[in-house]
């Protein structure tokens, strides 16, 4: 019989944990947005046990149809979600002209906010979001989603321990066709809406957050060049605008001397949605690619033998999902959430955009505001 346990009397039934556990804390989230990108959230809000309170845009009819479709219980106004006390976060992820007055009014009404890239059109009004949410006392997150797949973890582990030498040399791309055509039109072809930046803003800044996440390094000063060939309807009333831009070639430099270069495009036919990254140091590398995201392709050479191998990384929720969680854990007061995307990440790729933008007119090597 185990040390401290007493057999029970006949007719005694035993229950297991009858002490009473304490309560588990169900965030409650706004979301305001009512385009693509919301169902991804909903999905992975709820992957995690959150709640959707509300779907809110500026159309409450289109907010109402959003909710239905995805059993939101209610489509409203921002005001509505901004001002609910039963609302722990709201999720800014609508069009980007939005996300600074959205954010700046969630935080100022104490709640915590998760923010999608660009947190805004400069890096000065995104570093404006970040101020004021820390200075409220609140979390905030930039949804760079491609972060918390297992395999980029993985990616960054490899890299601190050494296991690829000193980094020397970072390429890859991110590439899409979703705009290839003059018939292709979306919110984002307009730069009122979408800022000065179109491709870079839009897909650029998950690579750059996926180069500085891995390698553990910041970007100090970038060469870019930038072009927008397709010329739509609002592109065109506009030809002098600079920005705008479907495709971008940029070279990097890195704090610890390493150089890098990434081609982005929404333009590549035949590429949906295709990341890749590759970290080569001096004793090996290191690789991941969206198109097998469970997986992390590694290479050496010692002598005339070359030896390559693939990883498979295991993931028990959806990347958003993933940092959800720890973002959740740590804007509900938990003493070691994990860790996620913070609002300073959101504000250095804004950076990198300013910095590329410029660089794009004077075609010099332009450094990355601190």
């Amino acid at each position: 019989m185990p040390f401290g346990w007493t057999a029970p009397m006949e007719g005694m039934t035993l229950f297991a944990n009858i002490l009473p556990m304490p309560p588990v804390k169900v965030v409650r989230v706004g979301i305001a947005g009512t385009g693509r990108i919301v169902p991804a959230h909903i999905e992975a809000i709820r992957d995690v046990g959150g709640e959707v309170v509300a779907i809110a845009g500026s159309d409450w009819r289109r907010a109402s149809e959003v909710a239905a479709r995805h059993r939101v219980t209610r489509g409203c106004s921002v005001a509505e979600i901004v001002s609910d006390p039963e609302i722990d976060v709201v999720h800014v992820a609508g069009r980007n002209v939005d996300h600074v007055p959205i954010a700046l009014a969630a935080a100022a009404a104490g709640k915590h906010v998760v923010v999608e890239k660009p947190l805004a059109f400069t890096a000065r009004e995104s570093a404006r979001i970040e101020s004021e949410v820390a200075a409220a006392g609140l979390c905030g997150m930039t949804c760079f989603t491609y972060l918390g797949h297992g395999a980029v973890a993985a990616a960054r582990e490899l890299v601190a321990a050494g296991e690829v030498g000193p980094v020397v040399l970072v390429r890859g791309h991110y590439l899409q066709d979703w705009l290839a055509l003059e018939s292709d039109d979306d919110w984002r072809c307009d730069p009122d809406l979408n800022g000065p930046s179109r491709a870079l803003a839009d897909i650029g800044t998950h690579w750059f957050a996926l180069l500085e996440h891995i390698t553990g390094q910041e970007v100090v000063a970038v060469r870019a060049e930038m072009e927008r060939p397709v010329r739509r309807a609002v592109t065109a009333a506009r030809p002098s605008e600079p920005g705008g831009d479907d495709l971008a070639v940029v070279s990097l430099r890195l704090e610890g001397g390493a150089i890098a270069s990434c081609v982005v495009s929404q333009l590549s036919h035949g590429h949906r949605n295709d990341i890749l990254i590759e970290v080569t140091g001096r004793s090996g590398s290191v690789s991941w690619s969206s198109e097998w995201p469970g997986e992390l392709a590694t290479a050496a050479r010692s002598g005339a033998d070359r030896v390559r191998d693939v990883q498979v990384v295991g993931e028990d929720r959806l990347p958003l999902a993933a940092l959800l969680e720890n973002f959740y854990a740590a804007a509900t007061g938990a003493t070691s959430p994990g860790w996620y995307p913070p609002l300073s990440l959101g504000v250095r790729a804004a950076a990198f955009v300013d910095a590329s933008l410029q660089s794009a007119v004077s075609g010099e090597w332009v450094s990355l505001a601190p």
